[in-house]
């Protein structure tokens, strides 16, 4: 939610599936699947994952886009 929370039902349900196939994971290794709690923010892996993820859109754009 905190990277996807703009996108709206199916688009953010197809950048989910997006990231579990690059990442050739599967939801419970970021996201409480048993508990049916996909809000929390409590599993490290989805943490790190996330700000890695931050760094490094944040390392592509200022590459690609700082001419701009």
């Amino acid at each position: 939610m905190k990277v996807l929370g703009e996108l709206k039902g199916n688009r953010f349900m197809a950048g989910m599936q997006s990231m579990r196939a690059n990442l050739g994971e599967k939801c419970p290794t970021c996201h409480l699947v048993k508990q049916k709690d996909f809000a929390a923010d409590t599993k490290k892996d989805e943490s790190v994952g996330r700000a890695q993820m931050i760094r490094m859109n944040e390392e592509i754009n200022r590459r690609t886009l700082a001419a701009r």
